[in-house]
């Protein structure tokens, strides 16, 4: 779910800049190359912990990554 959100507040950086200057994307507190950072980190932390539940958790756990990427809005 954090993954989500990092990459959903990445691509929404122009809105935001327009919208809500003062967020973290728009201000210029985070970095692309950062935030690209954060959400593989929390992509691989996310598969480690459901590989540690179950090796079958890691199959739901991509689904969930594949469709939060393919999630337009």
């Amino acid at each position: 779910c954090a993954m989500s959100q990092t990459m959903n507040d990445y691509f929404d950086r122009e809105v935001d800049a327009i919208n809500e200057p003062d967020r973290p994307y728009p201000s210029g507190k985070i970095s692309k190359s950062a935030s690209w950072l954060i959400t593989f980190g929390l992509i691989i932390t996310g598969f480690l912990v459901a590989l540690s539940i179950h090796p079958y958790v890691v199959g739901i756990a991509f689904v969930g990554v594949l469709m939060s990427h393919a999630y337009p809005g």
